[in-house]
């Protein structure tokens, strides 16, 4: 899916698709937002195939990568299978796993006992498709995704091996997002948020807490940005925590705005 590159793509592109009927190349329609989650969703509306990787055009998969995950599914008989992702262009670790013994379900992914990367799951195309990518979300999209995946299915295995080499580059998203800690704030809170509104009606109450809590800490780590939720929010804590919790945040959220310590007024008096 081409999402309006500017260089020789459309080309190499072509020159591929002649050479083999299997490779289906599309540019993302004008009337769609830019970004990848667009374009992941009219893929995912194109697709005829029987499985789905999600993959960026600048990294690159290992030589047994599909056919790895593809017997592993099989074999397994999931829904789906995930492997792992490292770095070939830097010495950088990207301590971002966390395959521990505990169980794949909605819970466990959304406190992150057990997590992964976009390009590491191989799904099954029926599945992949009852699922969409937020668009409002520039970042922290995989998140979201995969919070509502497990909460449909929990069919799946962990594979550990490195299929995905993906490439480190100061332009992408993420790069710029770790130097401004504001736009860091306001993407995770954007993610978290966003995750407890598509999901709020299918996850027990520790799990919404927990997502409460999330975006709690992001709104005062980040001085109130989020004003704009605040009545929403605001009923949101009431819901999850009832009144008195919801009045402790209010107060919190007075007390920050003028000397700038409610944040830990909220930690005080907050328990999950």
């Amino acid at each position: 899916m081409d999402d309006s590159s500017t260089d020789a793509t459309d080309e190499l592109m072509r020159f591929y698709s002649e050479m083999d009927s299997r490779i289906q190349y599309y540019h993302r329609p004008s009337s769609l937002p830019k970004g990848a989650n667009a374009c992941r969703n009219y893929g995912l509306d194109l697709t005829t195939g029987e499985y789905i990787i999600f993959f960026d055009s600048d990294d690159l998969m290992t030589q047994d990568h599909i056919e790895i995950k593809y017997e592993a599914l099989i074999k397994a008989k999931t829904d789906y299978v995930i492997a792992k992702t490292k770095y070939l262009n830097t010495t950088l670790k990207d301590e971002f796993y966390n395959f521990s013994s505990e169980e794949i379900n909605a819970n466990n992914y959304i406190i992150q006992k057990v997590n992964w990367l976009t390009y590491d799951v191989f799904i099954k195309a029926d599945l992949a498709k009852t699922i969409r990518f937020n668009e409002r979300l520039q970042s922290g999209q995989e998140y979201n995704y995969f919070s509502k995946l497990t909460v449909i299915s929990t069919s799946a295995i962990l594979i550990d091996a490195y299929l995905t080499l993906r490439r480190y580059h100061e332009e992408s998203i993420r790069g710029p997002l770790r130097e401004n800690a504001d736009l860091l704030l306001k993407s995770r809170f954007k993610s978290h948020w966003l995750t407890y509104t598509d999901l709020r009606d299918s996850l027990d109450l520790k799990t919404r807490r927990y997502l409460i809590m999330k975006c709690i800490g992001f709104v005062f780590d980040f001085k109130n940005y989020y004003k704009h939720f605040s009545i929403v929010f605001f009923k949101a804590i009431c819901k999850e925590y009832g009144f008195r919790r919801a009045g402790n945040y209010l107060m919190a959220n007075v007390v920050n705005a003028s000397v700038g310590k409610g944040y830990f007024f909220v930690k005080r008096t907050r328990s999950i």
